[in-house]
């Protein structure tokens, strides 16, 4: 039956057997001998076992939430320019970017409270957030109040028997759309659209690229 002792405790046997053993004692030699390699073999053992490793640097709230944003930002903007809001990126990618490992960001997450944030599934691998699955994430522009007033209402137009039209600037999958200047590198390109998140689209293209816009950069075919 092994017996867990303390390594001050263990050390003071060790010093009573070797004062034994010189004095010409064998059972003391045989278990000084036995206790050297237990002590080697515990060594082996540690030396061979995993460095754990910290899931990462600490960070407040306010501070992964800010370091968290800056990076989904610049990843974003390197793939589709200055019209980034609402554009989703891996959650590996952004975790590669914050150089930590994907599980840290899954444990930030799951913890802290993230303004303007979403998470979103999708086919294949999903990270599991708290009760949500997400694969990537995308951050939405705040709507201020004083930016809607000055710009002019948009009242909807009416059919001849009086029932309001559907906004034409929401989109629902299947809507054949076409690409415009707000967004040049896809501009004047059609296609379809395959997914709805929010106040954006997943646009498949007629060319066969697939591109995730948001809804002012969309036209209605």
């Amino acid at each position: 039956m092994a017996i867990a002792i303390s390594e001050e405790l263990f050390k003071q046997i060790q010093i009573y057997l070797l004062t034994l053993s010189e004095q010409g004692d064998p059972h003391a030699q045989e278990l000084l001998t036995e206790m050297q390699h237990q002590e080697h073999a515990r060594a082996d053992i540690s030396a061979r076992a995993p460095v754990p490793q910290t899931i990462s640097p600490k960070l407040s709230q306010a501070e992964f939430a800010q370091k968290l944003f800056n990076t989904w930002q610049d990843l974003a903007k390197d793939e589709i320019g200055e019209n980034f809001w609402s554009y989703p990126i891996p959650i590996g990618d952004i975790a590669d970017a914050m150089e930590m490992e994907a599980e840290a960001l899954v444990h930030y997450l799951t913890n802290f409270e993230v303004d303007r944030i979403q998470l979103i599934q999708a086919r294949g691998h999903n990270y599991q957030i708290g009760e949500q699955k997400a694969a990537s994430l995308t951050f939405h522009p705040i709507a201020h109040p004083h930016t809607r007033e000055s710009k002019p209402s948009r009242v909807p137009p009416k059919s001849e028997n009086g029932i309001l039209i559907e906004d034409e600037t929401a989109f629902k999958v299947g809507d054949r759309v076409r690409v415009n200047n707000l967004r040049p590198q896809y501009a004047n390109l059609s296609g379809t659209v395959s997914q709805v998140i929010s106040v954006s689209c997943r646009v498949q293209l007629d060319n066969g690229w697939s591109a995730f816009l948001p809804n002012h950069c969309l036209d209605r075919i």
